[in-house]
């Protein structure tokens, strides 16, 4: 399985600066695709239980939030209350891969984290730093800085009162020791870059809640109770869509919305909290809320279980989680339902299927914060996420409103309706969306059957179509483009014949474009998503170029793959598997040349002409030996791979980027 590994919390600063400096552009998201802060008038700012975020928008607690580099680019994309990625006790799962799948409307079967609880610890500290970093780069205005990080927790009583989780919600919670560490472990030149910024050190006082399907509402409630007593924090209990009861579900998905092929688990309405039970038990948790003096909300909705009938995920999945335009429908009216049997005194936050047309219908619906995942993962990526606030300052302006109070009001108003208050002009936009929704012929699946176009041609380790899909849909920023020396080389083949090594004259290496793509793969979970997208077969994760970070997750994993290490003498060298046969490569500036090796044979060449220069057999030689061959197009590819990759901005060259005179880059 495909293991996270975070990067240092000093190449990342160091990207950041570097990529920033050269182009403008922050983790591939160019400057024109992040926002930069709301429109002269308007004001997007929410309040979230006391507290005022500059917008509404954030990502869901999924996989735009986990990573520090997640945190950072939802946060350059406008986003201002990052739910982070749910934690549990259990921190060393076996996620089936791939595990998303968003053809149209969305799928997946990952539900928690995928690092160590420690790890999370320290990315979300990181993502911290450099959300405050990021905005003293950019000069960002005050009013656009106001950032809220909500912390979501599961999935069963034990696991949340254990001592891990206990002392990690605490670690977190008074954050200054993190936070000091993490200065203080960075050289001298980034350190002087961040010492004058002040993050502050409670890095959140808001926790949402999240269960699995089938948890009791007994331990959800004393779950609640445990946050507030122990923790002392704001508490939204995440509901699922099985509160409208199955014959609801399925007469608006399979009936109204035409969903034929979607099966809800009917066994999950039976094990799951009831429409009933959530509304007395918020009832009770209210009264536990006002004694701590804190807040209580809901969030609408988590996914819902359906029966898996697709073939895209492994084989013994038989049920997956649904997410995006349907499931969108039925939190509406999952929410609507809610508020109404309650009076709308509790703040709602929402997540499914929100994009850039409906958000500012959330937002009308007095919904704080409004996050999103399935959209994300669509082409464009982060650079979705302004094009939301865009929508909704477009739509502020057309009800003559330039506050999301204003807005709220406004909304009611267009209806012939006043209200005292904007919470009561939000719950009748509530109810009134939830019927508007239900006929909206977008979230049919009439709509939603069409799937991203194949091309019929078949991905290979150089030259693709380069659309630029993969980096664009890849929420870790695992994927990334380089810029090599296209052409055409020389690449005869070093064979081994009677104790002696020969030159034997080959086909030419021939690479077609100058942008080339790659993937990191200590940053790529195997998710899948990349594959869905791209118009080529085989899936970009798989057959474009791997870089690791080092020869631990190198030699762990069986693909095919490439990492740069320093020698003694401090050059840099790379060592890579192609075709299962393991390979290095040391490029020498100083004298010029090149040297290449299997383990068998290596071979010295020029680094101007590429001419063979010296080759060596590099072991006594034997009967197995004998017509072993050294590929020099291997040579080629490693080398404008080591070139490419060190000369440009992504995670292999932020670890690097000081040695670069060291591989010939400046030559």
């Amino acid at each position: 399985m495909a293991v996270l590994v975070p990067h240092r919390f000093e190449d990342l600063l160091r990207r950041m600066y570097a990529e920033h400096a050269t182009r403008g552009a922050i983790y591939d998201l160019e400057a024109r695709e992040m926002w930069h802060g709301a429109s002269p008038g308007m004001d997007l700012s929410v309040v979230d239980h006391g507290a005022r975020a500059s917008t509404g928008v954030g990502p869901a607690a999924g996989p735009h939030a986990q990573l520090a580099q997640n945190i950072l680019l939802s946060w350059l994309g406008g986003s201002r209350v990052i739910e982070l990625k749910t934690v549990q006790i259990l921190d060393q799962l076996e996620i089936p891969r791939p595990c998303i799948d968003v053809q149209n409307v969305g799928f997946n079967v990952e539900w928690s984290q995928e690092l160590l609880l420690e790890e999370s610890l320290h990315e979300y500290v990181h993502g911290w730093y450099m959300v405050h970093a990021a905005a003293d780069l950019l000069g960002m205005q005050q009013d656009a800085r106001q950032t809220l990080l909500d912390v979501s927790v599961g999935y069963s009583l034990d696991g949340i009162r254990s001592d891990a989780v206990r002392r990690w919600l605490d670690r977190l919670r008074h954050a200054r020791p993190l936070l000091e560490a993490a200065k203080a472990g960075l050289p001298k030149e980034l350190r002087a870059r961040v010492d004058h910024l002040e993050p502050a050190e409670e890095i959140y006082d808001c926790v949402t809640l999240s269960t699995f399907h089938g948890c009791p509402a007994d331990e959800i409630e004393r779950i609640v109770t445990h946050l507030f007593e122990v923790h002392d924090v704001h508490v939204i209990v995440k509901m699922n869509p099985t509160l409208l009861g199955y014959e609801t579900v399925d007469g608006i998905l399979r009936g109204r919305l035409g969903y034929d092929d979607l099966e809800a688990v009917k066994h999950a309405f039976d094990e799951d909290l009831r429409f009933e039970q959530a509304v007395a038990m918020m009832g009770r948790l209210e009264q536990v809320a006002a004694k701590k003096g804190r807040a209580l909300g809901a969030k609408f909705t988590n996914t819902l279980v359906v029966k898996n009938h697709k073939s895209f995920f492994p084989g013994d999945q038989k049920q997956m989680y649904l997410s995006g335009q349907p499931l969108h429908v039925l939190a509406v009216q999952a929410a609507a339902k809610f508020a109404e049997a309650t009076g709308g005194r509790y703040q709602l936050s929402f997540s499914a299927g929100i994009d850039r047309h409906n958000f500012p219908d959330a937002i009308a619906c007095g919904l704080v914060p409004v996050t999103t995942c399935t959209d994300l993962l669509r082409p464009g990526g982060y650079a979705r996420l302004p094009k939301y606030l865009k929508e909704l300052e477009e739509r502020m302006k057309l009800a003559g409103a330039a506050s999301v109070d204003a807005f709220v009001h406004a909304i009611a108003g267009a209806r012939g309706e006043a209200w005292a208050t904007p919470r009561e002009a939000a719950l009748a936009n509530l109810v009134a969306y939830s019927k508007t929704v239900l006929a909206d012929p977008r979230y049919a699946s009439e709509k939603n059957r069409k799937i991203p176009r194949r091309i019929g041609s078949h991905l290979a380790l150089f030259d693709c179509i380069n659309c630029d899909k993969c980096v664009q849909v890849c929420p870790n920023d695992a994927n990334f483009s380089v810029d090599v020396g296209a052409g055409s080389f020389t690449a005869p083949r070093l064979v081994v014949r009677g104790g002696e090594v020969e030159v034997v004259p080959g086909e030419p290496y021939v690479v077609k474009k100058e942008r080339q793509f790659a993937n990191y793969a200590d940053f790529c979970n195997d998710c899948g998503n990349c594959d869905v997208f791209c118009p080529e077969e085989g899936g970009p994760y798989k057959i474009k170029p791997r870089f690791f970070a080092g020869k631990d997750t190198f030699e762990k994993d069986r693909h095919d793959g490439f990492y740069v290490e320093r020698t003694p003498d401090e050059r840099l060298v790379m060592v890579g598997r192609v075709d299962g046969v393991q390979h290095e490569l040391a490029l020498d500036d100083r004298r010029g040349r090149a040297t290449f090796s299997d383990g068998v044979i290596t071979c010295e060449l020029g680094l101007a002409d590429h001419a063979i220069l010296g080759k060596t057999l590099g072991a006594p030689v034997d009967a197995e030996s004998e017509g072993h061959a050294l590929l020099l197009w291997r040579y080629h590819a490693m080398r404008l791979l080591l070139e490419g990759t060190l000369a440009g901005h992504n995670p292999v060259s932020a670890r690097w980027s000081q040695n670069r005179s060291r591989v010939g880059l400046d030559r």
